[in-house]
C-alpha cells in the first residue's frame, strides 16, 4: 500500500492506520519513507498477513496543528483470506445437571450472527460481535450450529458454515459432529 500527499509550502508528515472488525485504531510502522521536494511518501509492504489484519486502511496527512491542514483518505477496505487448520464451526458438548450444554464456536471471531437449529427450526438466535453461543438442552436429536460473519469490520465479505451435533442420549451420548463449510465472498458494500 502506497500513501502519497503534497503541500504547497512544505512536505507533509504522513501516518498510515487500520481500523480491524472491532473498530479498533492500530498505527502502522514499518513502512518505507520517501519523496522529492514537498512530497511526502509511504509505502508499506506486510508480509504474513493474518485474518486479523483485515480491516480498513487509511494515510492521515498532516502539515502542522490548523484542521484545514490535515487529512485523511477514504478507508480502503482490504480483505485476508486464509483458510484457518481449525473448521469455522465448531461444536463442543459437556453434561451439566442431567441436561446437555452444546456450545458453538465460530473462527475466526467477527462481526454477524450464530443460530441454533433443531428440525430446522430456528430456536437460538444471537446477533452481536459472535465468536460463541451456547444452547442448553434435555433433548436427544440432532442440532444445527449456523455461523455467519463478517471478516474485516465491515461488510464487504460474508462468511458462513455450519456444523451439525447428534445427541443420542439413550446410548450413552455419542458425539458424532460433521462440519460442512460454504463461504461466499460477496461484496455487500458497493462503490470501491
Amino acid at each position: 500500500m502506497t500513501c502519497e500527499a503534497t503541500h504547497e509550502d512544505r512536505r507533509p508528515d504522513l501516518q498510515l492506520y487500520f481500523i480491524n472488525y472491532s473498530q479498533k485504531r492500530t498505527n502502522l510502522t514499518g513502512f518505507e519513507t520517501s519523496g522529492t521536494g514537498n512530497t511526502a511518501t509511504h509505502t508499506y509492504v506486510h508480509n504474513g498477513a493474518r485474518l486479523t489484519d483485515s480491516g480498513d486502511y487509511f494515510c492521515f496527512a498532516f502539515v502542522g496543528e490548523d484542521a484545514d491542514q490535515k487529512k485523511t483518505s477514504a478507508g480502503i477496505p482490504i480483505q485476508v483470506i486464509k483458510r484457518e487448520n481449525e473448521p469455522r464451526v465448531k461444536i463442543t458438548k459437556a453434561r451439566i445437571k442431567g441436561q446437555t450444554v452444546l456450545t458453538c464456536m465460530v473462527y475466526p471471531a467477527g462481526s454477524g450472527y450464530l443460530t441454533w437449529r433443531y428440525d430446522g427450526k430456528l430456536i437460538k438466535y444471537e446477533k452481536r460481535l459472535v465468536s460463541e453461543l451456547e444452547l442448553v438442552t434435555p433433548s436427544d436429536g440432532e442440532y444445527r450450529c449456523y455461523g455467519n460473519l463478517t471478516l474485516g469490520g465491515y461488510k464487504y465479505f460474508l462468511s458462513n458454515a455450519y456444523a451439525t451435533g447428534k445427541i443420542e442420549e439413550h446410548l450413552g451420548v455419542i458425539w458424532d459432529t460433521q462440519v460442512y463449510l460454504y463461504e461466499s465472498r460477496i461484496p455487500l458494500a458497493t462503490g470501491y
